[in-house]
C-alpha cells in the first residue's frame, strides 16, 4: 500500500443545498482542529461512520477568493496495509508515527443525550415535535442535539450518547457480589433501575425516530455512542425497532463484551465499532488502536474501499460533463 496525497476544498462559507452556511468562524475553529498534531481529523467515506477511516487530514488552510471563505486541506492515507499477525481473517491499516483520531473519546459521559439532524424532518416544526415528546417524556435527563451531515438527503439518523450505566445494566450485576451483600444489592438496584429508564427511553426515542424521519424508504442508522476506555460504538441500520431492542438484552450485550475482551487480549483499543446483524447480534466491524492505527475485517475496508472508487468515478463524470 503506498500512502497517497490529496489537496482539496473541505468546506467553504457557501450557502449549501440545504441553505446552510458555516461562519468564518467555524471555518477557522475547523482549521485549528484538522492542524492539531495529537486529535487528528478522518479522511472519511462519505461521512459514513460505519467504515473505517482511510487515513487523516493535514495541512490546513483558510483561504479567501472571490468573496467566500475555504478551507483547504490535504487527504493523506494510511500508509501501511497488512494482515493482522493474531487474525488472518483482520486487516490493519496505520501511519510509521503515533497519533490519535479526534473522534475517539475516552472521557465517560455524565449525561445522556439524543442527537438528530434536523434535514431527516419534514420542517423544524418537526423537530420541535421530537424533541418536546423525547424530554418531556423521559425521566433520565435526556437532552436532544442536533447535527448536520453534507449529502444531499442523508439518510436518517439518531445517534444515543450513553453512560457506562447502559452496559453495567446488563454485565456489573455478578462483579459487584463479591463486595458484600448489602453493598451489592444496593448498587445493583441502582443500575438496573437506572438501566431499565435507558432503555425505555431508547424505545420511545426510536419508536419516534421511524414515525418522523425521511427519507421514509430508507433504514434509519440507530447509533450509540458509549464514551470510555475503550469508546464503543454500536450501530443498527433498519426500522425493526423490536430488533434493536433485542439487540440491547444481556444475551447480546454479553456477547458483544466478551468479543471485546477477547480483541484486548492482542491488542490496547481506544475505540471499537460493532454493527448489527439481520439476527440481532453485534458483529465487530473495526477498531482504533492507541496508537492511531486502524484494524477490522477484510469486509469493512472492501466496502469502503468500493464506496470510495465508486464516488470517484461518480465526480469524473460530473467533471466531463460540465467541461
Amino acid at each position: 500500500m503506498t500512502m497517497k496525497k490529496y489537496r482539496t476544498t473541505i468546506s467553504s462559507s457557501h450557502v449549501d443545498r440545504h441553505g446552510d452556511m458555516m461562519t468564518k468562524g467555524a471555518l477557522e475553529q475547523m482549521v485549528s482542529s484538522i492542524n492539531d498534531n495529537e486529535s487528528r481529523v478522518r479522511m472519511g467515506v462519505d461521512h459514513r461512520r460505519d467504515f473505517p477511516p482511510m487515513g487523516r487530514l493535514e495541512n490546513a488552510e483558510l483561504v479567501e477568493k472571490d468573496g467566500y471563505f475555504y478551507v483547504e486541506a490535504d487527504y493523506i492515507t494510511f500508509e501501511k496495509s497488512e494482515p493482522v499477525a493474531w487474525n488472518k481473517n483482520l486487516v490493519t491499516e496505520y501511519f510509521n508515527n503515533t497519533f490519535q483520531f479526534a473522534e475517539v473519546d475516552s472521557t465517560e459521559a455524565t449525561s445522556i443525550s439524543v442527537s438528530v439532524d434536523p434535514h431527516n424532518f419534514t420542517s423544524f416544526k418537526e423537530v420541535a415535535e421530537f424533541r418536546k415528546h423525547i424530554e418531556y417524556n423521559s425521566d433520565t435527563g435526556v437532552s436532544v442535539k442536533l447535527h448536520g451531515r453534507k449529502s444531499l438527503i442523508p439518510d436518517p439518523e439518531v445517534i444515543f450518547q450513553l453512560t457506562k450505566t447502559f452496559l453495567f445494566y446488563h454485565l456489573l450485576k455478578p462483579t459487584v457480589k463479591k463486595i458484600g451483600k448489602k453493598v451489592s444489592d444496593e448498587v445493583s438496584e441502582s443500575i438496573v433501575k437506572e438501566g431499565t429508564k435507558i432503555t425505555s427511553l431508547i424505545s420511545k426515542t426510536i419508536k419516534e425516530a421511524f414515525f418522523r424521519c425521511i427519507p421514509k424508504a430508507r433504514p434509519i442508522a440507530v447509533v450509540f455512542e458509549i464514551p470510555g476506555k475503550p469508546h464503543i460504538e454500536l450501530i443498527a441500520r433498519t426500522r425493526d425497532e423490536k430488533l434493536v431492542l433485542k439487540s440491547l438484552s444481556k444475551k447480546r450485550i454479553t456477547e458483544m463484551k466478551e468479543e471485546l475482551d477477547d480483541l484486548s487480549k492482542n491488542v490496547s483499543i481506544a475505540k471499537i465499532q460493532f454493527l448489527l446483524n439481520e439476527k440481532g447480534k453485534w458483529k465487530f466491524n473495526f477498531l482504533i488502536t492507541d496508537k492511531g492505527a486502524a484494524i477490522g475485517t477484510k469486509i469493512s475496508f472492501t466496502r469502503r474501499d468500493k464506496k470510495f472508487e465508486m464516488m470517484g468515478r461518480e465526480k469524473n463524470k460530473r467533471n466531463k460533463k460540465l467541461n
